[in-house]
């Protein structure tokens, strides 16, 4: 991709949260308005991956006049004990706080987002247009799904769910 680079704003989208996963880094074009907004979501199995690593991409739709947020999550990774870190729901109530944030931002388009998933992020971005329930009352794990923002969600016009590189889904 040929494109000059961006350097993005890196925001934290909890309020008070020092914690570096519950950040994002969101470009914005420097010449025109956004005609858009792209958010992706990476995968790595929620134990792996950064926005870090998709820069690149970032920067190439900015330059093409789109805002792009690159979003992180909480990580499963182990703690000192062995045990994760942070568990399900985490990663989807932190997708939903990202999106929520981005939603009242005044210098990102309210409508006609398109939300990029790859692998497990794949599976976030769903996370983020549906509303989940436990199908049994006392059912303790998996946890219920959070639900979305449902003003964010409505801001939301295309969601591509990136399996592998060769095999998108557009929704």
């Amino acid at each position: 991709m040929s494109s000059s680079t961006v350097t993005p704003k890196t925001l934290t989208y909890v309020s008070g949260s020092s914690d570096s996963e519950q950040q994002l880094d969101l470009y914005l074009p420097s010449e025109q308005a956004a005609s858009g907004l792209v958010v992706f979501i990476h995968g790595g199995a929620w134990r792996t991956g950064s926005r870090k690593d998709h820069a690149d991409l970032a920067s190439h739709l900015c330059a093409k006049g789109k805002a792009v947020a690159v979003v992180d999550y909480r990580l499963s990774v182990k703690d000192d004990q062995g045990l994760p870190k942070h568990i399900h729901p985490v990663h989807v109530q932190d997708v939903n706080a990202a999106l929520a944030f981005l939603h009242v931002r005044d210098d990102v388009p309210r409508k006609d987002w398109v939300v990029v998933g790859h692998s497990i992020g794949a599976w976030l971005t769903l996370a983020a247009i549906i509303s989940g329930s436990s199908s049994s009352p006392d059912a303790q794990y998996p946890a219920p799904m959070p639900i979305p923002n449902s003003a964010a969600r409505d801001s939301i016009k295309t969601c591509v769910l990136v399996v592998s590189a060769s095999c998108p889904f557009i929704y």
